[in-house]
């Protein structure tokens, strides 16, 4: 057993998850059985799938969009900025993301998160390239 885990280590863990099994894969047991946990670490934490998964979906939303968003806006030079977005967009899970979005068709909380997200990018885009387009 695995002495501690973070938030973090379950939230990725979750993404590795959805990534190789889809939304169907993503359980306590098998989320536990990946960190070498038991199932009481998990509730500690989150007390519920309920209470997780809101976690885990600001967890991504965080870390797939926002922080994205931050990274991107640390150069002055509009290319280089146009650049990096590029990059780091590359490197998302997309297994993990096509996951989320085909988990959204069958729960309503992940959808609203899923359609906030996709927003939210869709707003990210347009500011970035509003200086070169003008509008």
């Amino acid at each position: 057993m695995r002495l501690s885990v973070t938030r973090d280590d379950y939230f990725d863990a979750a993404m590795e998850l959805l990534a190789s099994g889809g939304a169907a894969s993503l359980k306590i047991a098998p989320l536990c059985k990946s960190l070498n946990v038991t199932s009481g670490s998990f509730y500690g934490y989150f007390g519920s799938m309920d209470g997780f998964t809101a976690e885990f979906l600001a967890f991504w939303e965080q870390t797939q969009t926002e922080r994205i968003a931050e990274l991107a806006n640390v150069p002055m030079d509009l290319t280089a900025r146009i650049h990096l977005m590029k990059t780091l967009t590359a490197k998302l899970p997309h297994d993990a993301e096509a996951a989320i979005r085909a988990w959204a068709h069958v729960n309503p909380q992940v959808a609203d998160v899923q359609k906030k997200v996709d927003a939210r990018r869709v707003e990210i885009v347009t500011e970035l390239y509003r200086p070169a387009v003008g509008s």
